[in-house]
C-alpha cells in the first residue's frame, strides 16, 4: 500500500520544493496539501496563491482547512478568526481520520499546528520546517508535538529542543536553480541589461509608486521586468500606454511569474528590487543575484530585516528599509550597485546547507515515512 504524506503550512514555496523533489525520486507517495483556498486582497476573495499552484500539479490533493488563528488585535475581524479555533481543529481532526497519512509534514503557520495536534492524539507523526531565523508562534507550538522539527539558518536551533532539531536549509524550486525559458521570457528578454522589480506574491504598492517615478529614466537604459501583483495590474498596463514607443518597448508590467520564469529573470538580471522574505533572499543567494533589497517593515520579528542583513553580509546586497525608500534614494541606489563588480558573493559568509534543502528535507522525510509501519 502506497504511503501517505500531508503537507500543510503556511509556506507554500518550499512546499512545492519538495514535492518536487519527491516526484524527482520517482516515490509513489500519495501527497495530500491541506491549506486555505481563498485570500483576501482588499475586501476581495481570491483563490490563494498556493491553491492556484498545486492545482497545476499532478496527482497532489489540495484540501482546504476552515482556518482561524490567534489574534494580536480584538479589531471584529480577529475575534471572528478567533472563534473559527474550535472549528479548526475539528476539521483538523476530521481531516486526519479520514485520510490517516503516515506523516505529516508542516512549513508553520497557523494552518499547520491543528493536524499537527489532532495527528499526535491519533498517532501520526510529524515533521515541521522552520524557515525564518526567528521562530513562529505556531512553530513554537508545533515543536511540542512533532517527532523532528527542521530549521534553514543554523542560528535558529537554540530555539527548540536540540536532540530533535536539524539544520536542512530551505528546499528551493528545481526551476530557480535551472530555468527552462518560457515562451514569454523569450520574447522578453533582449540585449538591455535587466533590472527586475518585485514585491512578492501580492505585490507592494510602495514600492510599485516609488518605482512609477523613476521609471521613465530607468527604462532609458534598462529592461524593466516589473512584477506588480494582482491589485495594481491594471493601473501599470495603463501606465505603459502612456508611454513612448521607445520606452514602452522596454517595459514589462506582470501580474505573476511562474517559477521558470523567476529563475530565468534572476539569471538574467544585473539587478534584483525586492522584499526579503526567507525564500526570496535564499534564490536570489543561490542565483548570485546583486540585489536592493526594501524589508517589508511590519514582518513578524522582523524577519525580513534580518533576511536582508544575512544577504548584505554575502556581499549581494543593499538594504533601503521601507520608510526611507524614496524615488531618489532607490535611483541612486540603483546607479551605485548596477555595474559597480564590488557587490560580488564572499563564498565564506556561506553555509551550503543553507542551499540544500530540498534534498536535505526529502531525506529526512523519506526516513521517518518509510519507517513508519
Amino acid at each position: 500500500m502506497a504511503k501517505k504524506l500531508l503537507i500543510t503550512g503556511g509556506h507554500s514555496t518550499p512546499a512545492i520544493a519538495v514535492i518536487e523533489e519527491i516526484k524527482f525520486n520517482n516515490k509513489d507517495w500519495e501527497i495530500y496539501y491541506v491549506g486555505s483556498k481563498y485570500s483576501s486582497l482588499e475586501g476581495k476573495k481570491l483563490n490563494s496563491y498556493e491553491f492556484q499552484t498545486l492545482k497545476r500539479l499532478k496527482n497532489i490533493k489540495f484540501i482546504h482547512l476552515i482556518s482561524g488563528k490567534l489574534a494580536r488585535n480584538f479589531s471584529p475581524k480577529y475575534i471572528l478568526s478567533m472563534l473559527k479555533i474550535p472549528i479548526s481543529f475539528l476539521h483538523a481532526l476530521l481531516i486526519n481520520i479520514r485520510y490517516r497519512p503516515n506523516l505529516i509534514l508542516s512549513f508553520g503557520g497557523f494552518l499547520s499546528t491543528p493536524l499537527i495536534i489532532t495527528g499526535k492524539l491519533l498517532g501520526i507523526p510529524s515533521i515541521t520546517h522552520e524557515q525564518t531565523h526567528s521562530a513562529g508562534i505556531a512553530n513554537k507550538i508545533n515543536a511540542r508535538f512533532v517527532k523532528k522539527i527542521a530549521v534553514t539558518f543554523p542560528d535558529s536551533v537554540n530555539q527548540f529542543p536540540s536532540k530533535k532539531t536539524v539544520v536542512t536549509g530551505n528546499p528551493l524550486r528545481k526551476e530557480i536553480e535551472n530555468p527552462k525559458p518560457s515562451k514569454r521570457m523569450k520574447e522578453i528578454l533582449n540585449d538591455k541589461k535587466v533590472i527586475y522589480v518585485t514585491g512578492g506574491k501580492t505585490g507592494s504598492e510602495n514600492i510599485n509608486q516609488v518605482i512609477k517615478h523613476i521609471l521613465k529614466e530607468l527604462l532609458e537604459k534598462y529592461l524593466i521586468i516589473h512584477q506588480v501583483g494582482p491589485m495594481q495590474i491594471q493601473e501599470f498596463k495603463n501606465h505603459k500606454a502612456t508611454l513612448e514607443d521607445d520606452l514602452k518597448k522596454n517595459y514589462y508590467p506582470l501580474e505573476y511569474l511562474s517559477a521558470g520564469e523567476v529563475g530565468t529573470v534572476f539569471k538574467a538580471s544585473q539587478l534584483v528590487i525586492s522584499r526579503s522574505g526567507a525564500n526570496t533572499v535564499l534564490e536570489l543567494l543561490k542565483n548570485k543575484c546583486k540585489s536592493i533589497l526594501i524589508p517589508l517593515p511590519f514582518s513578524a520579528g522582523n524577519e525580513q530585516l534580518k533576511n536582508a542583513q544575512f544577504l548584505k553580509k554575502t556581499g549581494l546586497a543593499e538594504i533601503i528599509k521601507d520608510h526611507n525608500l524614496t524615488p531618489k534614494h532607490l535611483s541612486k541606489t540603483i546607479a551605485k550597485m548596477i555595474d559597480n563588480k564590488k557587490y560580488s558573493l564572499n563564498e565564506n559568509c556561506v553555509d551550503l546547507r543553507l542551499l540544500n534543502g530540498r534534498e536535505s528535507l526529502f531525506k529526512l522525510v523519506e526516513k521517518e515515512i518509510e519507517d513508519e509501519k
